[in-house]
């Protein structure tokens, strides 16, 4: 069928880009830190059940404090008991770190992930993974085709009257997606400063509990994929965080 409609239009059909050996290569450093990550959350959920189901408290647990503030409130037995657990949870805590020197010599090679990393929240893992699977952003038009890219804008019902708006497509590469929500999540929480992007976040929140919110994050990951785009395009131009609410305040004025 595709051999058909390109022999009557090839201009029906769109060129694809797959990633190149060094290209997948560097994005390993990514998936390779977010396995290790999933291992260190499950280990330290692991420790806290355990403790729960014997009367123990596990507050202020954590992978830092892990093999020295925590390890020492244990009584003698759980201590011998604990040690050569904790001790291979504090190895993998060790190689995470070393996982994110190698990010931070990655970005270091793509000046690219310096523009992009202006954005509060926007850490090497994001920049880097964006600038892999975009690699040049003449191929996309504008954000909203970069979002549908990466599977971050609703699916349609239609038939007849019918035009429901569902979920989002979830279409594109799934690492890039949930990295983005990520980074959306640290804009909306306690952490993220003052930014356009963390506004328009707030305004969906209100709308209606638990949902709204998740709503919200996908809201700022999408529009975080426009800036990231128009960063890259305009690298000449710094980022302002408040560029949309001094807009609306010229307006005003004028």
């Amino acid at each position: 069928m595709l051999a058909r409609i390109g022999k009557f239009d090839r201009k029906l059909l769109y060129q694809t880009r797959p990633l190149t050996r060094e290209e997948q290569e560097d994005l390993l450093l990514v998936k390779i830190r977010g396995a290790l990550i999933k291992k260190r959350t499950a280990m330290v959920n692991e420790i806290r059940g355990w403790l729960r189901s014997i009367g123990e408290d596990d507050c202020g647990l954590t992978p830092e404090n892990m093999s020295k503030e925590f390890y020492q409130r244990l009584s003698p037995k759980l201590k011998k008991i604990f040690a050569p657990y904790i001790k291979v949870l504090a190895q993998l805590h060790a190689q995470i770190r070393q996982y994110d020197k190698l990010l931070e010599k990655e970005c270091a090679k793509h000046p690219e992930t310096k523009i992009m990393r202006q954005v509060n929240g926007v850490g090497p893992i994001t920049a880097l993974t964006f600038f892999l699977l975009v690699r040049d952003p003449k191929r996309f038009k504008d954000g909203r085709q970069l979002s549908a890219y990466f599977g971050l804008v609703p699916r349609r019902d239609q038939s007849g009257e019918i035009d429901k708006q569902l979920g989002i497509t979830k279409a594109g590469n799934h690492l890039m997606r949930t990295t983005l929500v990520q980074v959306a999540n640290y804009i909306l929480g306690h952490f993220g400063e003052d930014c356009d992007l963390r506004e328009f976040g707030l305004r969906i929140c209100p709308r209606g509990g638990t949902i709204s919110r998740r709503k919200a994050k996908v809201a700022i990951a999408r529009k975080l994929c426009s800036v990231l785009l128009t960063l890259w395009k305009n690298s000449d131009i710094p980022y302002d965080p408040h560029f949309i609410h001094q807009k609306k305040k010229q307006a005003q004025i004028a």
